[in-house]
């Protein structure tokens, strides 16, 4: 973003600021997608290490993980 400052005092020079902020580098769509489904795939992996746990819902968790690396895999390459 670049900032355009000017005085317009009738007794002073026109003076022009500028001021350009830092720009940080913007992830493509694909990587944001990305970053997200490993931090998920993290956090269920962390779920089935805690006890106790029903036999249905660890099931659901191991089917949602492999869901999760296969969706990382195609998104991969």
């Amino acid at each position: 973003m670049l900032i355009s400052i000017v005085c317009d005092h009738p007794r002073k020079r026109r003076r022009h600021k500028r001021i350009e902020s830092p720009r940080k580098p913007e992830l493509a769509q694909a990587q944001k997608t990305l970053a997200k489904k490993r931090d998920e795939l993290a956090r269920m992996q962390e779920r089935l290490q805690m006890p106790p746990m029903s036999g249905r819902v660890a099931r659901e968790l191991r089917k949602h993980v492999a869901l999760l690396e296969r969706e990382l895999a195609a998104l991969q390459g």
